[in-house]
């Protein structure tokens, strides 16, 4: 029997890759012909919003008020939303009687988008005791989720000093980030905070999957994944440090001295600091010719 993450995996690769279609014994999600299938939904909100049913990707809906509104019940999977919060996020400028007809309008266009890929007499969202939310007999996932598990996954079996399973956990996290949190809709209050906090996330992961690169000595793989941290954030220190330990390893001290230069100039000019006490040490082994430590990759 496969466990609960593996059979996720290949489910959710059955969406977002191609690959050869299962048989009934092959297939987890196989039913009796007595059975109903179980209908399931798969959201991408890093990047563009896109959305799969059963196995097909659903048009685009032609307003983006009504896929933002989507989106934000995809955030929310699995919770009750009130009709009174919906409001205030989306119309709060609007009067009240204005307001609610406006979302109903919106929740009928979403249940009607989607009509012609659910079951007969079954909608998207639902309206359950005053509050919305996506139906409950169906499955729903998204990316968000997905490389959430990812990255907890890696974050733990890098606890256990278990480098090849942290090294497959952060890789398949860092292939689900497509791209920041709803990029299409930058200035939406709400998406502000979680889309800064899943960046750091990602930021998390390229570094575990960088230090995986280093235990595997794949040092060019290891510094690639590092720049990509600085394409990201240029000012991100422990970025520099990695880089400047990457290239001292190497033998290319001079390398390493400019990454340092190049850290230290970034930081006085944007926030009128010097590097840090620790990438001062590692700037100073490296000049003396010192041995690095191992040490110097643990995370805190």
């Amino acid at each position: 029997m496969q466990t609960p993450v593996k059979w996720w995996n290949k489910w959710w690769d059955h969406f977002f890759q191609p690959q050869k279609p299962m048989n009934r014994e092959e297939n987890p999600e196989s039913t009796t012909p007595k059975q109903l299938p179980v209908f399931d939904l798969r959201i991408q909100l890093f990047g563009h919003v896109r959305c799969f049913a059963s196995n097909r990707e659903i048009p685009e809906m032609s307003s983006p008020q009504h896929t933002l509104l989507l989106a934000y019940f995809a955030r929310h999977a699995g919770q009750k939303i009130r009709r009174d919060q919906l409001i205030g996020q989306f119309w709060p400028d609007v009067h009240q009687e204005s307001a609610r007809n406006s979302l109903n309008v919106a929740l009928c266009h979403i249940r009607r988008h989607f009509r012609q890929y659910v079951r007969p007499q079954e909608q998207i969202i639902v309206h359950q005791r005053g509050c919305y939310r996506f139906n409950p007999n169906w499955i729903i996932q998204t990316d968000v989720q997905r490389f959430e598990q990812y990255l907890q996954q890696g974050q733990q079996l890098e606890k256990t000093l278990d480098t090849a399973g942290a090294f497959r956990a952060y890789r398949r996290a860092a292939q689900v980030y497509s791209g920041d949190l709803l990029s299409a809709f930058p200035y939406e209050e709400w998406t502000g905070t979680p889309r800064e906090q899943l960046r750091q996330r990602y930021l998390q992961a390229l570094e575990g999957l960088g230090i995986c690169h280093l235990q595997r000595n794949e040092s060019q793989a290891a510094r690639a994944t590092f720049q990509q941290m600085l394409q990201r954030d240029p000012y991100l220190e422990r970025a520099h440090q990695l880089l400047m330990w990457c290239y001292a390893k190497e033998g290319q001290r001079d390398l390493a001295i400019r990454q340092y230069r190049k850290c230290q100039s970034l930081l006085l000019q944007e926030f009128g600091l010097e590097p840090s006490s620790q990438t001062q040490t590692l700037y100073h082994c490296i000049v003396s010719g010192e041995a690095l430590q191992t040490a110097f990759l643990s995370r805190a």
